[in-house]
């Protein structure tokens, strides 16, 4: 309980730790700070982008389109997994967004925080956009750039809008004769019904009622915010490990771990968190958020039914509902890194989530309107996945 309890409480303090006022000391990306501008006449400018290195075949051919269509600059993909290695784990919350805006000139970060903007880690982009006439910001769906906002600057371009989404299986639900979850669940009502589910055979879990990568972390911060206790506000000083609501929390998701009712890897030794995707392929889940479970390549469905209804939501200190881009607060190129930015948002880089232009969506398809022609088209998620036809 004590191990468990410490752990949860770093990685959220981790997560929320400020990275201080000072500004960071950035370094423009390999190759960009030797090349003239592309106005000059002479060699091309390297605009360094960072992304994950899995992503690379989605950006490769539009690099390729782009710079046939820009000769003046060079697109160099960056990855971001390269830099991960550079940043100690206990550091990555408040480092690892200097190391990519040190390295490249345009990335797409895994998250933005506060300190972020405030350290000028990633640039205001707001100022090309209103100076670039071909970039339209009523293109976004409602709220789409308003999410990295802050004081009237803009400090990213969405590429997608998340909807978190709780995914469960129909079949055990029925099975057990549990009502499903309700519209607007909340996470004390989502562990409630986890707890139906769970259940021992001897040292083994056969059956959990909810499981995802947080190790327990999502559902303890959940709680927390209904009982009126804030980790991020209050922060390490401010924190009381004796405050009845916080030793409350902590000792519910020790119980709901020991039952079954939450895959905590870390306490029952079930392995590592990513390897609840196969307990849910197997129909030993419950519950699960809608993205960590993935149909085949083929797209085929599982053995079982599965429905949908929208995640509890827990309070984060990040910016934005989805993906974004961003521009280092460092670049000496902002007009060129500003071009290929703009030239991604009207790209169909979604890989099947909710692109955040509006004219991504269509009916019941996804489209895109870029510079030239028309993105892939892409099914929308549905209700549910019916089930396979083998047993």
């Amino acid at each position: 309980m004590l191990r468990l309890s410490a752990l949860l409480l770093l990685a959220a303090l981790a997560l929320g730790a400020c990275a201080g006022p000072a500004a960071p000391s950035l370094t423009p990306a390999p190759g960009a700070t030797s090349a003239p501008s592309s106005e000059s006449g002479a060699e091309p400018v390297t605009i360094g982008f960072a992304a994950q290195e899995y992503e690379r075949p989605i950006y490769e051919p539009l690099i390729e389109r782009f710079e046939q269509e820009n000769p003046g600059i060079r697109i160099q993909f960056v990855p971001i997994d390269d830099l991960m290695r550079e940043v100690a784990p206990e550091d990555f919350s408040t480092q690892i967004n200097r190391r990519i805006a040190a390295s490249a000139d345009t990335a797409m970060p895994f998250f933005i925080q506060a300190e972020d903007i405030a350290a000028g880690t990633f640039a205001d982009l707001k100022p090309l956009i209103d100076a670039d006439p071909t970039f339209d910001p009523d293109d976004f769906h409602p709220g789409a750039l308003e999410t990295y906002t802050v004081d009237g600057g803009v400090y990213a371009i969405p590429r997608t809008l998340t909807v978190a989404l709780l995914s469960y299986n129909r079949d055990l639900f029925a099975a057990h004769g549990v009502g499903e979850p309700p519209l607007d669940v909340t996470w004390s009502e989502l562990l409630a019904l986890a707890e139906q589910f769970g259940s021992r055979r001897g040292s083994e879990i056969e059956t959990y009622g909810y499981a995802d990568w947080s190790n327990g972390l999502f559902p303890l911060l959940g709680l927390l915010d209904e009982s009126g206790v804030n980790l991020f506000a209050a922060g390490a000083s401010g924190l009381r490990l004796d405050d009845p609501r916080v030793e409350e929390a902590l000792a519910r998701i020790a119980a709901l771990g020991e039952s079954g009712a939450l895959n905590l890897p870390q306490q029952n030794g079930t392995g590592n968190a990513g390897d609840f995707g196969q307990l849910i392929g197997e129909g030993r889940v419950a519950m699960w958020p809608a993205d960590a479970f993935y149909l085949g390549p083929d797209g085929s469905s599982p053995a079982f039914e599965i429905g949908a209804a929208p995640l509890p939501q827990t309070a984060l200190p990040l910016f934005g509902t989805g993906q974004g881009y961003v521009m280092s607060g460092g670049t000496q190129h902002q007009q060129e890194a500003w071009r290929w930015l703009s030239f991604l948002s009207r790209q169909d880089t979604s890989g099947g989530a909710r692109p955040a232009r509006a004219r991504c969506r269509r009916g019941a398809r996804w489209r895109t309107r870029a510079a030239t022609g028309r993105c892939s088209t892409r099914a929308p998620p549905q209700r549910s996945a019916r089930r396979s036809s083998a047993r």
